[in-house]
């Protein structure tokens, strides 16, 4: 039914035709080597007509089909903001797995440096003392 590659992110919306059992598969054939995360909604309910007629008032049909109408809009919007919320929800999932992954780098590369430069400071220090005694006897005169 829906087929892509390469994409970052992508949204798709199915109306099952008929009644039954459906599959979904997903597949990270392109790279197994990186992981990727996967989020996706379904709505199993099925839509049944409004029907808010009553016997005997003729009258009130024309209100009735508005109210009928008004419903159906609210219902319909609110199902797109229950969609639009979840895929927030995933977008911001997945940029905070990146942030805290991306964290987690600097600090150890941090960690890297901060052992790097204690070393060459230690190894300095080494060499400028045995400079110092190798080159100078105690009393301050070069050795010969």
């Amino acid at each position: 039914m829906v087929s892509e590659t390469r994409k970052s992110e992508g949204y798709h919306e199915l109306k099952a035709i008929e009644g039954g059992d459906y599959e979904f598969c997903f597949s990270n054939a392109f790279s197994r080597i990186s992981w990727k995360m996967l989020y996706f909604y379904l709505n199993p309910s099925h839509e049944e007509p409004w029907n808010m007629k009553t016997t005997g008032l003729s009258d009130y049909d024309q209100n009735i089909e508005g109210i009928e109408n008004y419903l159906r809009t609210t219902a319909d919007n609110l199902h797109m903001i229950q969609q639009m919320l979840s895929a927030a929800t995933a977008k911001e999932s997945r940029h905070r797995n990146i942030a805290e992954s991306n964290n987690f780098r600097v600090q150890m590369w941090s960690l890297c440096e901060c052992f790097v430069m204690i070393s060459v400071a230690i190894v300095q220090v080494y060499f400028i003392r045995h400079l110092f005694n190798s080159s100078f006897s105690s009393k301050g005169k070069l050795r010969t």
